[in-house]
């Protein structure tokens, strides 16, 4: 969230903020959705920590899922927004890091 700045919401835009600009630098240069991904993360290993197996398994669902979805509506408007520079930073190897999400 810091390194993105005020490009950073937790709300998907529609419409593109004239400010609003692609950041590929810092942590986005390794993830294209750092917090999506660390939350997922941190879903999952709370409950293997808390001994609840079968609770992160759930997570892992639930998550992978609601993910899932959101991020593909989030990099549709995203290619709206910024064209052939988005797919150009998506095909750099910047990963979603979620399972079965490209």
């Amino acid at each position: 969230m810091v390194t993105a700045g005020a490009n950073f919401t937790h709300l998907i835009a529609d419409d593109k903020d004239p400010n609003h600009v692609l950041v590929t630098n810092g942590i986005y240069a390794i993830f294209r959705h750092p917090s999506y991904t660390g939350f997922f993360y941190w879903g999952i290993f709370t409950q293997l920590a808390a001994g609840n197996p079968i609770c992160a398994t759930a997570f892992a669902f639930a998550l992978q899922r609601f993910f899932a979805s959101r991020i593909i509506y989030e990099e549709r408007t995203l290619v709206v927004f910024f064209g052939d520079a988005y797919v150009e930073y998506k095909d750099s190897g910047a990963g979603v890091w979620i399972p079965f999400i490209d």
